[in-house]
């Protein structure tokens, strides 16, 4: 999870990477507890292999994102914040450059590298 001034503010090792986004995310106990404790007015952004829930929000799929103005809009700010997100994996392995490799390592051991 990234914040608006790209910092990291929750980072989990779930699964290898090769893992499915969706199985990766029911492992995260953690991250589901922080979820449940967020303000009302506050949510996640994600992408679409993650359920949508009352506070994390999905883009529309296929031909709904472009259905209205409303959900042009909301799909162009969703698009956005992807965006950060990249820059903010950007930022990350261009001062640590062992991220842009393959760890060869085991999950437990990569866990506590990072």
């Amino acid at each position: 999870v990234c914040d608006s001034y790209l910092r990291f503010i929750y980072i989990v090792i779930a699964a290898p990477g090769k893992t499915n986004d969706a199985r990766a995310f029911r492992r995260l106990d953690g991250l589901h507890s922080r979820l449940g404790e967020l303000d009302q007015e506050f949510f996640l952004f994600s992408d679409n292999a993650y359920p949508l829930t009352n506070s994390l929000l999905i883009p529309f799929s296929g031909s709904e994102k472009t259905a209205d103005n409303y959900k042009r809009s909301f799909y162009f700010w969703l698009l956005q914040l992807r965006i950060r997100i990249e820059m903010a994996f950007g930022l990350l392995t261009t001062k640590w450059r062992i991220f842009r490799t393959n760890l060869s390592y085991s999950t437990p051991c990569s866990s506590h590298i990072i």
